[in-house]
């Protein structure tokens, strides 16, 4: 379940940048939703080998990446609000 709402999520945000629809991905690039699939699996199977515990570096990119996110989230959220209204 995590891989399908993972490699979703990837190529309608993907999708939503560059053409402003979530869907049209689907329409131009055949298969995009099996890219998806692959991309976010290569990626979660290299950080399960892994020993998190130990590497530092990888755990000082996460969090700088969740921080990141989190502002992210604010700042669409803010920006939303203040374009469109309450």
């Amino acid at each position: 379940m995590k891989y399908v709402a993972g490699a979703q999520c990837l190529y309608q945000g993907i999708s939503f940048m560059i053409y402003g629809d979530e869907e049209t991905i689907t329409d131009k690039i055949p298969g995009v939703y099996y890219l998806g699939i692959a991309v976010f699996g290569f990626f979660s199977i290299i950080f399960s080998f892994g020993d998190i515990e130990n590497s530092k570096t990888l755990q000082i990119v996460s969090s700088v990446m969740r921080i990141v996110i989190l502002g992210m989230m604010y700042f669409g959220t803010s920006y939303y609000l203040v374009e469109d209204g309450i």
